[in-house]
């Protein structure tokens, strides 16, 4: 997952990233705040997918700490490309990974409106699920 967002008073942003693979989970990313840098420490996603295929982003939800602060964040996707990546996977056996790019309005917890982007990459499972959905 990587997110991205500014608010519309050009006051508050970010951008995150949370990876899962094989052998490792990564968490981080970096707030702008009123001129304000702070690293991320840890950050917690939570994605809203549709049920069905073609298992559509509707709804990501954000909270990013450094420190002893903590923001919040919700973004509605407005749109949704997907693209598709075949490769190997770690076992060396075939593997689709798509990938998702949707702008976005974000919503941050003191209210404040603003716009980003979410990329999200999943690997599709045997069953055509994607893997994100899943965790």
């Amino acid at each position: 997952r990587w997110l991205i967002a500014v608010s519309d008073d050009d006051e508050l942003g970010f951008m995150l990233q949370r990876a899962v693979g094989p052998t490792k989970q990564t968490r981080s990313g970096h707030v702008w705040e009123k001129g304000q840098f702070h690293l991320v420490d840890d950050l917690e996603v939570s994605n809203t997918y549709a049920q069905e295929p073609p298992y559509q982003l509707l709804r990501t939800e954000v909270t990013a700490r450094s420190g002893d602060r903590e923001w919040t964040g919700t973004g509605i996707p407005g749109a949704w490309v997907p693209l598709r990546h075949r490769s190997a996977d770690e076992n060396g056996e075939p593997a689709l990974l798509r990938i998702v790019k949707s702008p976005t309005r974000w919503t941050f917890g003191d209210g404040r409106q603003g716009a980003g982007m979410c990329e999200i990459h999943d690997r599709i499972g045997a069953d055509g699920v994607p893997a994100g959905i899943r965790d």
